[in-house]
């Protein structure tokens, strides 16, 4: 079950491979009053100074959070990994 949400979390966020499987649970944020999810990208293509970026998503105000949307989908990944640390990938 893990391989798809790896793979929805990669299209949600428009990551390739390599940017998608170095996601750390750390790097997740979740703000559940404002229903936005931010993702930290430690490196990426475009990032030429290796600063890292930001990304924010927010909920689409639909009536039902499915599981295909990114709040929903980060509440999921990061409940599994059960607290077990910030270092940990989120999707291992």
């Amino acid at each position: 079950m893990r391989t798809a949400w790896s793979y929805a979390w990669a299209t949600l966020w428009m990551l390739r491979a390599i940017e998608a499987s170095q996601v750390k649970a750390g790097q997740v944020q979740v703000d559940f009053e404002n229903k936005v999810v931010k993702l930290y990208i430690a490196k990426s293509k475009t990032d030429q100074k290796g600063a890292g970026v930001w990304r924010t998503l927010g909920c689409c105000k639909q009536q039902c959070c499915t599981r295909e949307r990114p709040l929903a989908l980060a509440i999921k990944a990061t409940n599994d990994l059960n607290n077990q640390g910030k270092g940990r990938p989120t999707f291992p």
